[in-house]
């Protein structure tokens, strides 16, 4: 396959991924999380290459509740922000 047909699958792909995830990001500012002005796309992408470093690069299980504990990592807690 082509490398500019490769790139425009992927995306494709993550277009239509990131349109999927909108709603649940929705939902969570909506709750105050996360933080004010925090880029739609910047807590996704953080936890898929957090998974991604742990799965494929460390060969390492990614465990239940993996996506809650990074996010949790990098945005503050309620009501310190």
């Amino acid at each position: 396959m082509p490398d500019d047909e490769l790139a425009s699958l992927n995306r494709d792909f993550f277009a239509d991924r990131f349109s999927r995830e909108q709603p649940v990001f929705a939902r969570a500012a909506a709750r105050g999380e996360p933080p004010p002005g925090t880029d739609p796309m910047l807590l996704p992408g953080l936890v898929a290459g957090a998974a991604g470093m742990r799965a494929l690069l460390r060969s390492e299980p990614v465990p239940p509740g993996f996506a809650a504990a990074a996010v949790g990592a990098v945005t503050p807690a309620r009501g310190d922000a």
